[in-house]
């Protein structure tokens, strides 16, 4: 029995051993996640337009002033407000700006649009504070829309129709280094809506447009030349059979820049040129009464920026304000 027992197989277990290594650098790599806002630490935002295409859409436009009233410290004061009341301060406290020229009174149709061109720009940089030396005078934010700084190298295009307005964008390389982006947008409601608007004894007109054009042209990788033009334009009328009344108003922007941007080495000098008109004429008639009230504010000037990584610096400020204000 004790022989038999002996006899039986048996397995032993080997002991486990750890075998260690010492790393001296280790390098994790990752892919970086780019959101499409960013904001810094004076809350300074900069926002991709390309966003918008997944945005909620107002008669079928995109409007970037609609997003940046969601924004914090902004607030309306109504639904039909294109203004940008920021911390409490009034609208015209802000300034609207298009690649850093100053826009004046940016809405169409009593504040539904602006008169920003969402597909004509690539980023929107908004600030709850203007308060520097590129934003003298200013009380509330800024925005400003910035054009795209790459050269697109073939025909391209884009739209959108909606229920007042439409709107397009073509970009048009040429030889490789220059690109001309034209966009327009035009309401159409005259031809649409003429029925609701033409009541038993008055008759209601109303339209605007916007038309950018932006030449940008890139010699080499340190010098980037860009000229910029904008005009848009809106054309209300009202005339009641009953009173023999007429009334019409008209208000206008014409924007126009030359941009330089050369690079030296750590070292950036951003130069802008530019001229900014806006005007309104408000006439009406009435028997044998004729008024008539226009007026209009021009400003041009010239900007420098002067940077150099980490820092930036901005040496040179120079602007002209002419105001011209007549009645009669």
């Amino acid at each position: 029995m004790l022989f038999a027992t002996a006899l039986l197989p048996a397995e032993g277990q080997t002991v486990d051993t750890l075998k260690a290594a010492n790393l001296r650098n280790v390098d994790i790599v990752a892919p970086r996640l780019r959101g499409k806002l960013r904001a810094n630490a004076l809350g300074q935002i900069t926002l991709n337009l390309d966003f918008l295409n997944d945005m909620p859409k107002l008669f079928g436009n995109a409007d970037p002033l609609r997003y940046a009233q969601s924004l914090p410290n902004v607030q309306t004061n109504g639904e039909l407000d294109a203004g940008l009341h920021i911390e409490g301060c009034d609208n015209m406290h802000n300034e609207m700006s298009l690649n850093g020229v100053p826009v004046h009174n940016a809405a169409h149709l009593l504040g539904i649009f602006s008169v920003f061109n969402a597909s004509h720009y690539a980023q929107m940089h908004f600030s709850p504070t203007a308060i520097s030396a590129g934003h003298a005078n200013r009380l509330g934010g800024f925005v400003d829309l910035s054009s795209p700084d790459t050269i697109a190298h073939k025909l391209a295009g884009e739209g959108s129709i909606g229920l007042i307005s439409s709107q397009a964008t073509l970009h048009v390389p040429i030889n490789g280094k220059m690109e001309l982006m034209l966009s327009g947008r035009s309401a159409y409601i005259n031809l649409l809506y003429h029925r609701l608007l033409n009541m038993k004894d008055m008759a209601l007109k109303y339209g605007f447009y916007d038309a950018n054009l932006t030449l940008t042209y890139h010699p080499n990788d340190n010098n980037t030349l860009r000229m910029d033009y904008y005009s848009g334009q809106d054309d209300g009328e009202l005339n009641q059979k009953v009173s023999v009344y007429k009334g019409n108003m008209k208000w206008a922007n014409y924007l126009g820049a030359l941009h330089w941007e050369r690079r030296m080495g750590r070292t950036t000098l951003q130069q802008t040129a530019y001229l900014s008109a806006y005007g309104n004429d408000f006439y009406t008639e009435f028997e044998n009464t004729h008024l008539r009230l226009p007026s209009s504010i021009t400003d041009w000037g010239y900007k420098a920026h002067l940077s150099f990584a980490p820092l930036s610096y901005m040496p040179l400020w120079f602007t002209i304000v002419c105001n011209f204000n007549r009645s009669k």
